[in-house]
């Protein structure tokens, strides 16, 4: 328990907290907050500011208290600042559509936005696919940029573990935008368990290639 500093109209009480913000809704460091000023709102909730002890950010935010029997309990704090997925490089080289769209869907399913995370996911799920086919196949780069992503996965994915992950990631991705869903056991969490597994095999495919690139044959022994 620890006790801060309230403003109530023109006066100033003591106000016991369960504990004080120990992450930066911005900068998301682990901290030791520097209390600032707090004051009561309606129905005694109590609304506090804070700085952010970490260097590089030093940011202000107001932590959310809800009273619980004259005890402040700590809700959240805001402004919240999604925290950008980190993605292997050459994915990122190969897509750089998805890495924007995949963070965005993130950033939506941190707010709580699940219904607009989801439509997110699936498109970004599309790009991913059909740059990284489109990369590996460029002849047949019209034909992959019209075809449906089941067909693309279908047709233009040879890994067999890719092609099980995307395929599953896709009907997943597609429930997320239909009225009737089929897969109503899963969730946004599948999906972007699927995503991530896809994320995955991508990587190793692309990391498999550019050592065969760099290593085509074996160095002769004479």
């Amino acid at each position: 328990m620890i006790s801060i500093q309230v403003a109530t109209g023109d006066k100033a009480r003591n106000y016991v907290v369960h504990f004080l913000p120990n992450e930066c809704p911005t900068c998301h460091h682990k901290i030791i907050a520097q209390f600032v000023a707090a004051v009561e709102v309606t129905g005694g909730d109590v609304q506090a500011c804070f700085q952010c002890v970490n260097g590089r950010c030093c940011s202000l935010f107001i932590a959310y208290y809800e009273d619980i029997m004259g005890v402040g309990v700590l809700k959240r704090a805001a402004p919240w600042k999604p925290v950008a997925p980190v993605l292997p490089n050459d994915v990122a080289d190969v897509s750089p559509t998805f890495v924007r769209a995949y963070g965005q869907a993130r950033a939506a399913q941190s707010y709580g936005l699940d219904e607009i995370a989801g439509t997110g996911f699936r498109k970004a799920l599309e790009f991913l696919i059909k740059d990284f086919c489109t990369a590996r196949r460029p002849e047949d780069a019209e034909q992959i940029a019209n075809c449906p992503l089941a067909a693309c996965i279908k047709n233009y994915v040879d890994d067999a573990r890719l092609k099980k992950c995307a395929a599953r990631a896709a009907w997943l991705g597609t429930d997320q935008t239909h009225y009737i869903r089929k897969w109503e056991d899963k969730d946004i969490e599948d999906l972007n368990a699927l995503i991530e597994l896809t994320i995955t095999w991508v990587h190793g495919e692309l990391l498999t290639r550019q050592f065969e690139k760099e290593m085509p044959d074996e160095p002769s022994k004479e």
